[in-house]
C-alpha cells in the first residue's frame, strides 16, 4: 500500500521497509518529511507485545472466572436438589450446567466477564477484596440462572432434571408434575432426617419384649416362624400379631417426638412398612456397634473350654458309671472302723493331696494366660484383625467410583486418603470397621474378577496406631518392611496371607489366598 509523503507525491517501500506496508494513521510517518524514520519493525513488533499482554490478560481473567464458578458447586448443587426428584437428577442436571457454562465461558458470552470491574493500580487490598467478593457473587448468580434455564430446556424424563417451567407462568400438566416430583423427593428426604433424628430415641422407649420383634423381623429379616421360635413364642400368627402391636407403638412413639410440621411423615402412606423397615435397618447398622474387639477372642476361649460338671470324653463318663456301679456292689462298712482310721489316712494323704491341687492350679493359670491373654494380644495385630473380620465388613456406600468413597472416608471420619486401586479388581463400595472400642478404619471393598471373590482393603494409618497403643499393633518386622513407600509386607494369619502395603502415612491391608498374584496388580 503506497504510503503518503508531505509533498504529495507517492513513494514505494523505503529501504529500511522492504514490505513497503505501514499500519494506517501512523503519526510517526505522517508528520513531516524531516522527521527522522523510525527503525524497521518497531510498529510491528509493538503491537503484537500489546496484543499478547492483553490475551494474556484475558486469559487470567478466565481462569479466575473458572474458579468462581467452581467455588460455587455446593450452593448450585442444593438449587438442583430443591429442583429434581433424585440425587441423580440433581449431578446429571449440575454437570449439564456447567457445561453450558463452559460453552458461554468459550464464546465470551458470559456477562461476568463483558461486565467485571476495570482492575487499576490505585485501588489498595480492601479494594480487590471488595471486588472479588462481588465478581464470585455475580459468577454464582449468574450459574443460579443458567441452571434454571437448563432445567427448563431439557424435555422431562432426560438426565438434566424433570424441573420443567413455563416462561408464560400458564400452569400446564407437565408443570404439575414436575413440581410434584419435586416436592416429593424434598419431602422424602425431610422425612429421613426426622428418622434418623428420633428413630433411636422412639426405639429405645419401647418394651424389651416390643424391640426383640423389630429387630428379629425387620433388621435380621427372620420370618414370623423363625422369630416365633427365638421369642419363645406359641406360634408364627402370635409372632405377626405382636409385630404389628410393636410396630404400632414404634409409630406412636414417634409421633409424640414429632413437631406439629412434621407429623404428616409418620402417616401409613407417607411412611410404609417397607420404608419404616429399611429405617430401622440404617439405624441398627448406625447405632448398634460391632463387636469390640476384646469380645472374639473371649467369645473363643469359653468355646474351647469344657463345660463344667460334665466329663470330658466317653472314657470318663465310662468310669464314672463303673465307679458308681462298684460302689453299689460294695459291702457297708462299720462307723467305728471309719472313725478309727480316718485321721491318720488323712495325714498320710494330705501332703501328695496338696502337691497335686498346686499342680492343677498351676497349669491351669498358665493354660488360661496363654490361650487368652497370648491370643488376646495377637487379635489385636493390624493383620490378624484384618484376617479376622474380612468377610464380616458391610457395604455403607455402594459405589464403583474412588472418588466418592475418600468422599465418604472424609465425611465420616476426617481422613484424607486415596482409595487403593487394584487391576482387574471393581471397586464395590466402602464400609467401616470398629478396631478398637473408640477407633474406626475404612475399609474398602472390590470384587475380583479373576476369581470372583470378594476382597477387603483395610486402611489403617500412624496416627491411628499411636493414638491406639497396645490394643492395635503393627509387629516391628512389618513396620521395617513398610519404612520405604512401595514395598510390600506379608503375614500369615491362621490359614489366611495378608498382604500390606504403605502410601504415605496410610496403611493398607489386604486378606488374600494369593498374596503374589494380588501384589503384581496393586498400584501403588
Amino acid at each position: 500500500m503506497a504510503r503518503s509523503s508531505p509533498s504529495g507525491g507517492s513513494s514505494g517501500a523505503s529501504a529500511g521497509d522492504p514490505s513497503g506496508d505501514d499500519p494506517a494513521g501512523d503519526p510517526a510517518r505522517s508528520d513531516s518529511s524531516d522527521a527522522p524514520e523510525e527503525p524497521a519493525g518497531r510498529s510491528s513488533a509493538s503491537e503484537p507485545t500489546a496484543s499478547s499482554e492483553g490475551d494474556d490478560r484475558e486469559t487470567d481473567e478466565r481462569e479466575r472466572t473458572r474458579r468462581r464458578l467452581l467455588a460455587a458447586i455446593g450452593q448450585l448443587y442444593a438449587l438442583a436438589q430443591a429442583l429434581t426428584d433424585s440425587e441423580h437428577a440433581a449431578r446429571h442436571l449440575v454437570e449439564a450446567t456447567y457445561a453450558r457454562a463452559a460453552d458461554a465461558l468459550a464464546t465470551g458470552d458470559a456477562p461476568m466477564l463483558a461486565a467485571r470491574p476495570h482492575h487499576d493500580d490505585h485501588g489498595g487490598e480492601e479494594d480487590d477484596d471488595a471486588r472479588g467478593r462481588d465478581a464470585s457473587d455475580a459468577a454464582r448468580a449468574w450459574l443460579f440462572a443458567l441452571l434454571v434455564e437448563t432445567a427448563r430446556d431439557t424435555p422431562p424424563g432426560e438426565e438434566a432434571g424433570p424441573f420443567e417451567g413455563d416462561a408464560d407462568e400458564e400452569e400446564t400438566a407437565s408443570d404439575d408434575e414436575a413440581s410434584s416430583s419435586s416436592g416429593h423427593h424434598i419431602r422424602r428426604r425431610a422425612q429421613e432426617r426426622f428418622l434418623r433424628r428420633t428413630l433411636p430415641s422412639a426405639f429405645a422407649s419401647l418394651a424389651p419384649g416390643r424391640r426383640l420383634l423389630l429387630t428379629l423381623c425387620d433388621v435380621e429379616a427372620l420370618s414370623f416362624a423363625e422369630a416365633a421360635r427365638v421369642a419363645g413364642l406359641s406360634d408364627a400368627s402370635d409372632a405377626r400379631e405382636r409385630h404389628t402391636d410393636a410396630r404400632a407403638e414404634l409409630r406412636d412413639a414417634l409421633r409424640q417426638m414429632a413437631p406439629r410440621p412434621e407429623r404428616p411423615f409418620l402417616d401409613d402412606d407417607a411412611l410404609p412398612a417397607g420404608r419404616l423397615r429399611a429405617a430401622l435397618r440404617r439405624m441398627a447398622e448406625r447405632d448398634l456397634t460391632a463387636p469390640p474387639p476384646a469380645l472374639r477372642p473371649a467369645a473363643r476361649h469359653a468355646l474351647q473350654r469344657p463345660s463344667r460338671g460334665a466329663p470330658s470324653s466317653s472314657g470318663e463318663r465310662d468310669a464314672a458309671s463303673s465307679s458308681g456301679a462298684l460302689a453299689a456292689d460294695r459291702p457297708a462298712r462299720a462307723p467305728s472302723d471309719d472313725t478309727d482310721e480316718a485321721p491318720s489316712t488323712w495325714r498320710r494323704r494330705l501332703p501328695r493331696l496338696l502337691v497335686t491341687l498346686l499342680l492343677i492350679a498351676g497349669a491351669g493359670a498358665f493354660g488360661y494366660v496363654t490361650t487368652t491373654v497370648l491370643k488376646g494380644t495377637a487379635e489385636t495385630s493390624v493383620t490378624a484383625l484384618a484376617a479376622e473380620r474380612a468377610s464380616e465388613v458391610t457395604v455403607r456406600l455402594r459405589t464403583d467410583r474412588p472418588e466418592r468413597a475418600e468422599q465418604f472416608v472424609r465425611d465420616e471420619l476426617g481422613r484424607r486418603l486415596s482409595a487403593p486401586r487394584i487391576e482387574g479388581a471393581s471397586l464395590r463400595g466402602v464400609g467401616l470397621a470398629e478396631v478398637t472400642p473408640d477407633e474406626r478404619v475404612p475399609v474398602f471393598l472390590f470384587r475380583d474378577a479373576a476369581s470372583e471373590r470378594p476382597v477387603a482393603a483395610y486402611a489403617y494409618d500412624y496416627a491411628l496406631l499411636d493414638r491406639a497403643g497396645e490394643r492395635l499393633r503393627l509387629a516391628p518386622r512389618l513396620r521395617r518392611q513398610l519404612e520405604k513407600e512401595g514395598r510390600f509386607a506379608a503375614e500369615e494369619v491362621s490359614d489366611q496371607r495378608v498382604l500390606l502395603w504403605r502410601h504415605r502415612d496410610d496403611i493398607f491391608a489386604v486378606v488374600t489366598a494369593r498374596p503374589d498374584s494380588l501384589r503384581q496388580r496393586i498400584a501403588v
